[in-house]
């Protein structure tokens, strides 16, 4: 008896919690976001955010094919053709988003060799779908590191968001693609 006892308690709570996942899971709209999230993506996506990583290549076909690879650890950003010459900068950037569309943005960039450049500036941001699942959002920024336009939402963490920037366009023989992944991390 005394085991049953233990029983119903931990059955009713596997029974509540089978109920209630798919409410949980229901926040969960990018393949990389949390499993169980008590805040929305709008929640999520506000605060300030600092760019920490860049990876990713761009392959461009004109008669001759150029590859052009980029990374970016939170200081040192490398953007290498092939064949070419590869280009180093130092530099930061950070965005502040907050709930009510603004955004804010604010780049130290210094080419190596070469002077500093700072941009800052405020302007706006949206949901691309936002009456569905906010996979894609619309960021009206500018940088060297960083700069506006349409990007997947690929990971949306509490801490930590992943955009892609990804597309690929052909005409006839010409071609261009490009598939990259900014990291932000919450400040």
């Amino acid at each position: 008896m005394k085991k049953m006892k233990l029983l119903v308690p931990i059955l009713s709570g596997l029974l509540m919690l089978a109920l209630l996942a798919p409410t949980f899971n229901s926040c969960k709209k990018g393949e990389e976001d949390p499993f169980l999230s008590l805040k929305s993506r709008d929640a999520r996506i506000t605060g300030e955010w600092e760019l920490t990583k860049i990876e990713g290549t761009r392959v461009e076909s004109y008669g001759t094919t150029i590859t052009t690879t980029y990374t970016y650890n939170g200081t040192i950003y490398t953007k290498a053709n092939n064949p070419g010459t590869t280009t180093t900068a130092s530099g930061t950037y950070e965005l502040t988003i907050d709930k009510k569309g603004a955004v804010s943005y604010s780049e130290t960039y210094t080419p190596s060799g070469e002077t500093v450049i700072i941009k800052t500036g405020h302007s706006t941001w949206y949901w691309v779908d936002a009456d569905k699942n906010k996979s894609s959002v619309v960021l009206n920024v500018d940088g060297n590191l960083f700069s506006g336009g349409i990007y997947v939402v690929e990971q949306l963490k509490n801490k930590e968001i992943i955009l892609l920037e990804k597309y690929d366009w052909v005409s006839g023989t010409n071609s261009n693609s490009i598939d990259k992944r900014y990291t932000f991390t919450k400040e």
